[in-house]
């Protein structure tokens, strides 16, 4: 099976449907994403654009890729290519097409991946105290519906 940047429909997963299936929808787009050679597209710190561009280059921000302080190392060089703005679109696009439609508007007028990412995770990530005891309840009390397998 081939994994490219323009073959990310082979890769099948359930939608991000909402709190109940954020944990796990996470880590297989996490794993898609990095397949595809974008992982950097949602990692705050290697994301950002460059704001600094020198004037008179031509160029956007995010047709350069990213500042300094990210631009290290094999991660940070697919991203900080020619062709950042075209991978994070892929990115995104990647992220909407493996979310519920309820879910979708949320995101619909995301305009980098990293800014899709950041919406989901603080609609859905449960955290702190609070958070890991509703996850323990749904793991030692789960319910269903009457008339439902379990």
């Amino acid at each position: 099976m081939s994994s490219s940047a323009g073959g990310s429909s082979i890769y099948r997963i359930d939608p991000l449907k909402g709190a109940e299936n954020y944990p796990t929808w996470k880590i297989k787009i996490k794993d898609i994403l990095t397949d595809m050679g974008l992982e950097d597209h949602i990692v705050e710190k290697l994301s950002k654009p460059s704001s600094t561009q020198p004037s008179g280059s031509g160029t956007t921000p995010t047709e350069t890729g990213k500042d300094k302080e990210g631009s290290g190392g094999a991660a940070g060089a697919q991203a900080a290519g020619p062709n950042w703005a075209k991978n994070d679109r892929t990115a995104l696009s990647a992220i909407r097409l493996r979310v519920a439609d309820i879910v979708l508007v949320y995101i619909a007028n995301a305009t980098t991946a990293l800014e899709a990412w950041k919406t989901l995770r603080n609609i859905f990530e449960e955290r702190g105290p609070g958070g890991k005891v509703q996850i323990r309840k749904k793991l030692i009390y789960p319910r269903a519906e009457e008339g439902a397998d379990f």
